[in-house]
């Protein structure tokens, strides 16, 4: 039998073999837990980084679901941010003030007498309780905030998911409307006023009891003010500064060079209507004349002045419920696919045209952006390169949304193409690529402005959208007859096989389409959705 083999200090061989397997095996387990905690970190990155609500297949319960989910973020932060402001900075301030106020107003008042009391003595003790009845009213208005905060916050707690959205947005609008943030940011203006009051008061009433006492407290007062009025000041200089405050609006509206500018406007405004009713009164007069009709302006400006009577009765015109809620999450959200999501369900709504879209418009603009490699043109528009890979439905969601709300918002306009709205420039060779999808190649016609569509008798949904937005591109063909006559002739040849398959809704638009190649159209009548 061998004897196992020893080293120099006596220990065997196999006593080095156990202990570096030992060392390996805690070596594989440490490597083993740090792969397991890394993959634990990225499985909570691609979490993070998924949608936040599963996908579903009905286009509208995944808009009120991404839209309940943004609407409770925004809420939050909300809530949260003018509660601690009215909690901190009025009611417990104001609290505090008004007890130093009530304090001086008790010493105060045993010196006022009915006769013989010095005038000093009765400016102090005015301004003591304008102080502190301002303190007290915002500490009422504090009060107040916070049941309409409560108020705001208990919406959306009955019904269904869509009713409860709708009722939330109802009263978003409602604050809006009503200038809620305005007002709320406008108390702390009472609080800042009480202060004011109270150091002139306590620098009169300590005149009457010495001079120097008087001296320092007057001078901290006027050094606080101009202080404030140093920092309002900036605010009105630069709009990046960052001491805003509720008062730089309304100041930066009383200013001399704001309102001269507004009321020169008035007067101009005043000045153009008197004289066209003068004129209209003139006309009138002058019956034994012959009718003159003057001559249409060349360009824009006829369609300005010549605008045809509307064929719809605007009154009558609502906007789908769900487009407050929709203009809502374009305007607000960042997350791109939420606002693919809204982007997708603006296309079926019913928009009235008499809100202001421009900024959903810049939204979706910069969205589109992002699915295409471009350049700028100027200072609105860009030329689209190519589109990245990947982005072709993301884009074509996108596009339609945007020509849509264009649409929409050139209806209110008095020009056929407003610079404020982007426009987009395609290369000629996109068109000539074998595996452009057809949708996205209409939608990048119609962001030029362009007729040339490729319409599809299957697709539905792309020939609704093309109807309804063609009337937007024949507006341009109204200067040049030649122009006109080969836009309609496209339109007639590219709509002819489609004919036999559209619904009585889609038919009736493609009958608009041609009446508005024939003759210039109100473009009031642009927005109406179901035209029959």
């Amino acid at each position: 039998m061998e004897s196992p083999i020893h080293d120099s200090h006596g220990n065997s061989a196999s006593s080095y073999n156990d202990r570096l397997i030992e060392v390996l095996q805690a070596c594989f387990s440490d490597v083993a837990r740090r792969q397991e905690e890394q993959g634990d970190k990225l499985q909570q990155a691609i979490e993070a980084l998924k949608p936040k609500v599963p996908p579903s297949t009905d286009k509208k319960t995944n808009f009120w679901t991404l839209y309940k989910t943004l609407a409770d973020e925004h809420d939050k932060e909300f809530h949260q941010r003018y509660s601690t402001d009215l909690d901190t900075s009025l009611i417990f301030v104001c609290g505090a003030f008004s007890a130093i106020d009530s304090a001086f107003i008790l010493q105060v008042q045993p010196q006022i007498q009915l006769h013989g009391t010095p005038v000093i003595l009765v400016v102090a003790q005015s301004l003591f309780y304008i102080s502190l009845g301002s303190t007290l009213l915002a500490a009422l208005l504090a009060v107040l905030g916070k049941q309409w905060l409560m108020f705001y916050s208990a919406a959306g707690e009955r019904g269904t998911m869509e009713a409860r959205c709708l009722e939330r947005q109802r009263k978003l609008d409602g604050l809006r409307k009503w200038k809620f943030e305005t007002i709320l940011q406008m108390f702390p203006l009472l609080l800042q006023f009480g202060l004011l009051l109270f150091g002139s008061a306590l620098s009169v009433y300590l005149w009457t009891i010495h001079i120097s006492l008087a001296i320092i407290v007057l001078g901290l007062t006027s050094l606080g003010s101009s202080a404030y009025i140093f920092l309002l000041v900036s605010t009105l200089l630069s709009p990046d500064s960052p001491f805003q405050s509720p008062l730089a609006p309304l100041m930066a509206w009383l200013l001399p060079t704001t309102r001269w500018m507004r009321l020169r406007g008035y007067f101009h405004s005043f000045k153009r209507r008197s004289l066209r009713v003068v004129r209209r009164a003139f006309s009138a007069c002058r019956r034994d004349s012959p009718p003159h009709f003057s001559p249409p302006r060349s360009g824009h400006s006829a369609t300005r002045r010549y605008e045809p009577a509307p064929l719809f009765d605007s009154g009558l015109l609502e906007s789908s419920p769900e487009a407050p809620a929709v203009a809502w999450v374009l305007e607000t959200s960042t997350d791109p696919h939420v606002v693919v999501v809204a982007a997708e369900m603006s296309v079926a709504l019913q928009w009235t045209g008499t809100v202001d879209l421009r900024p959903q418009l810049a939204r979706l603009r910069d969205s589109i952006l992002a699915c295409f490699y471009f350049t700028p043109i100027g200072s609105t528009g860009f030329r689209l390169e190519s589109i990245r890979e990947g982005m072709s439905v993301r884009a074509v969601h996108l596009g339609r949304a945007f020509c849509t709300l264009r649409c929409i918002q050139q209806s209110q306009s008095g020009r056929d193409f407003e610079p404020r709205i982007s426009w987009f420039e395609v290369p000629n060779s996109w068109f000539s690529l074998s595996g452009l999808n057809p949708e996205l190649e209409n939608v990048l016609r119609i962001l030029e402005l362009k007729p040339d569509l490729h319409v599809d008798p299957d697709v539905s949904l792309a020939t609704e959208w093309a109807l309804y937005v063609i009337p937007l591109i024949s507006h341009r063909y109204n200067e040049s007859d030649l122009k006109l006559r080969a836009a309609l002739d496209y339109f007639l040849h590219q709509f002819d096989h489609v004919i036999p398959s559209l619904d009585p809704l889609s038919f009736t638009d493609y009958l608009f389409c041609i009446n508005n190649f024939l003759t210039t159209m109100c473009r009031r009548d642009m927005v109406w959705k179901d035209k029959r």
